[in-house]
């Protein structure tokens, strides 16, 4: 053994044994040993195994095994592909998770902003990750939905005598309409809100309509 490489020899077994991430470096007159492993348990029969490996000669007073205790990516994927699949409501068949170095990339489609978010906040909930970047998007076809709700409200709006749609504006998510803008009195406000809530498919309405008081 090269004593001036003392983890030459057995660096390649620890690495196939416990983690690829693992590396040596003698420094100060000790050992150190770096790198990241699944779990404490793991990172405990390293530490013996490396007690037992090197020879006492090489060992310059001690070895110190200095591992991040972070959860492997291997082992934070694992985790989340089971959250994610228990999940209500999260449909994972539309879904790809990367990992690396405990950040967490989510990619693909859902079908709305709640699915979107009870994602999200299931990959930040496991031990070991460190970031989550969130790739999703609204399915097109929740999209589509919530433009033909607004379509049909404005539609709606343009048609009934008395209401001047050109100060009202409308959005739609998932389903739920928000009204903007300006109408003449409160009894206005009223029936807009209610022409909203007809149109099919629209779960709640937000009414943030002001009244014009000139």
């Amino acid at each position: 053994m090269d004593p001036a490489d003392p983890f030459a020899a057995h660096l390649g077994q620890w690495q196939a044994d416990f983690s690829p991430s693992l590396h040596g470096e003698v420094r100060n007159g000790l050992l150190w040993l770096h790198g990241t492993v699944a779990d404490h348990r793991q990172r405990q029969a390293l530490a013996a195994a490396v007690t037992e490996t090197l020879p006492e000669e090489v060992v310059v007073n001690a070895v110190t095994v200095a591992l991040d205790e972070a959860v492997a990516d291997a082992v934070i994927l694992r985790y989340l592909h089971a959250a994610l699949s228990n999940a209500p409501g999260v449909s994972v068949e539309t879904l790809a998770v990367e990992v690396g170095d405990g950040v967490v990339s989510l990619v693909g489609e859902v079908g709305s902003a709640a699915e979107l978010a009870q994602a999200v906040d299931l990959a930040a909930s496991v031990r070991g990750v460190r970031r989550v970047t969130c790739l999703l998007a609204l399915a097109p076809d929740a999209q589509r939905r919530d433009l033909r709700i607004v379509e049909q409200v404005m539609e709606r709006l343009c048609f009934t005598p008395g209401i001047d749609d050109r100060l009202i504006r409308v959005m739609a998510t998932e389903g739920e309409v928000v009204l903007f803008g300006r109408v003449a009195d409160a009894s206005q406000a009223r029936q807009v809100e209610r022409l909203a809530a007809e149109i099919d498919g629209v779960t709640a309405v937000r009414n943030l309509l002001s009244v014009d008081r000139r």
